[in-house]
């Protein structure tokens, strides 16, 4: 595996592509859902050591953001970030009542997740290419913070979403709202 991904890296590299488009076909041609897997009986070990991979990109990133940085951002992060996430969420939403016809509790609950991006293929792109001071570099960093901050918030919201769809299921209690808002207000007033 290890070899496939060094070659699958530099075949990348000498095609100007990004490593992360080198590590999916990999995972493709390897994993267990290709047509001849080769890796199906470690699974889980590879699912962890991948995991300890995004865990310690995450962390790296965590090193080289700074409070300052954080906080001159705050406005491109809230502003941009929101007005992303939103619109990104209505689009597909829309796109998915649209076409599939389906209930827009349930169509939202999904737009809601594909809205987010991956935090490990944006920040790991920006840093192979160098280009994490430049203004592109700082809008994506600011969109991926936004995400990260939104996450908590929209995971409370799912429960209350998935609820109304369903016929028989309990109505959520003000109480689980009024916990939707607080964890959404501490969010805002800890960026500022």
């Amino acid at each position: 595996m290890i070899t496939a991904v060094i070659v699958a890296g530099s075949v990348a590299k000498r095609l100007n592509m990004g490593s992360i488009a080198a590590l999916l076909v990999v995972g493709m041609a390897l994993g267990p859902h290709s047509p001849r897997p080769l890796l199906t009986t470690h699974v889980e070990e590879l699912q962890t050591f991948g995991e300890i991979g995004v865990i310690l990109l995450l962390f790296l990133v965590g090193l080289d953001t700074q409070p300052k940085k954080l906080s001159s951002m705050r406005s491109l992060i809230f502003g941009l970030g929101t007005a992303q996430y939103a619109l990104t969420s209505i689009m597909i939403a829309a796109l998915l009542i649209a076409v599939y016809l389906v209930q827009w509790r349930s169509a939202l609950i999904v737009a809601l997740g594909l809205a987010m991006s991956s935090d490990a293929v944006a920040l790991s792109s920006l840093e192979e290419h160098a280009d994490n001071v430049s203004s592109r570099g700082r809008v994506v960093t600011a969109v991926v913070i936004y995400q990260s901050f939104i996450t908590v918030p929209v995971l409370a919201l799912i429960p209350l979403l998935a609820s109304g769809s369903a016929g028989g299921a309990p109505v959520p209690t003000a109480l689980k709202a009024l916990e939707i808002c607080a964890a959404i207000a501490s969010v805002y007033l800890f960026a500022r």
